[in-house]
């Protein structure tokens, strides 16, 4: 038969290191096959165990001959279901950070400024630990501050940041999305469970953003737009006589000049006035 969630939930609590590769198997840890445009987890569930995995999730009836399979209907499913049940048990703030170029720099940049504030706050997803991998060593009301891959986005149902930035939407993993627009909704499904004080930071220089703009700005999400040029509105981020301005429900917060800087250039100056929007909200 099939597991059921709570099951399986005592399961990765005993096993909380999760893995989708087979090229990635510490010890102890449990393998989920997921399906993808051109491959079967299913296929590799076994190597998975031989390479170290404690379980593996599958969801293929035909993969037999190990009892450290668990069969589930649906792996994606499953997955999902995990980590909301897993979060329901929990309660951690969230700040996630995606776009296709500059993540680390505006995760890194704004795990420091929280730290630098005297707030308690970890950098994970593809800088740092997994952050389903760190959910359980968390304290109290300390910050996640998460670099998130569309593809880690479009794999979760349940996903509430507090602070969520845009940068940028330019067409890369075409293969696994199949398509620029399947791309750019997997980012955008970043929002989706945020609500009145949760801010959403935008880079709205950004043309490949622009393009879906229906799908982001929808009634009720906050938005806070960020660009060089002042944009208008009570939340914004911009450059003013040379120097970076955070303005929070109308509030102004005057940080450092562009020129003090210690990575120049544009684009830059727009990751670090997310960053710095990021830690203030």
């Amino acid at each position: 038969g099939t597991m059921k969630i709570s099951e399986l939930y005592q399961v990765f609590l005993k096993h909380p290191v999760v893995t989708t590769d087979t090229r990635d198997c510490p010890k102890n840890s449990m393998f989920f096959a997921l399906r993808g445009a051109s491959f079967n987890g299913n296929d590799f569930a076994i190597k998975a165990l031989e390479s170290g995995c404690a379980y593996a999730v599958v969801d293929d009836e035909r993969v037999v001959g190990d009892e450290r399979l668990i069969h589930v209907p649906d792996v994606l499913t499953a997955m999902q279901e995990l980590a909301a049940y897993h979060r329901q048990q929990l309660h951690t703030p969230i700040l996630q950070v995606t776009g296709t170029n500059g993540k680390t720099t505006t995760t890194s940049l704004t795990d420091y400024l929280l730290k630098a504030a005297g707030e308690a706050s970890v950098a994970v997803g593809n800088i740092g630990e997994p952050p389903v991998n760190e959910i359980d060593g968390r304290a109290h009301n300390e910050w996640f501050v998460a670099e998130l891959s569309s593809y880690q986005i479009a794999t979760t149902a349940e996903l509430h940041p507090r602070v969520a930035v845009l940068l940028n939407i330019t067409p890369d993993h075409l293969g696994w999305h199949k398509s620029h627009k399947n791309y750019a909704l997997a980012k955008i499904k970043l929002f989706e469970n945020m609500v009145d004080d949760d801010l959403v930071v935008i880079d709205v220089e950004d043309a490949g953003i622009h393009e879906f703009d229906e799908y982001i700005y929808t009634p009720g999400r906050r938005f806070c737009k960020v660009a060089f040029d002042e944009p208008e509105g009570a939340d914004a981020a911009f450059v003013r006589d040379g120097k970076m301005i955070v303005r929070l429900k109308g509030v102004e917060t005057q940080l450092v000049a562009t020129s003090e800087l210690k990575i120049s250039g544009h684009h830059n100056v727009i990751n670090a006035l997310c960053a710095a929007t990021a830690a203030l909200a």
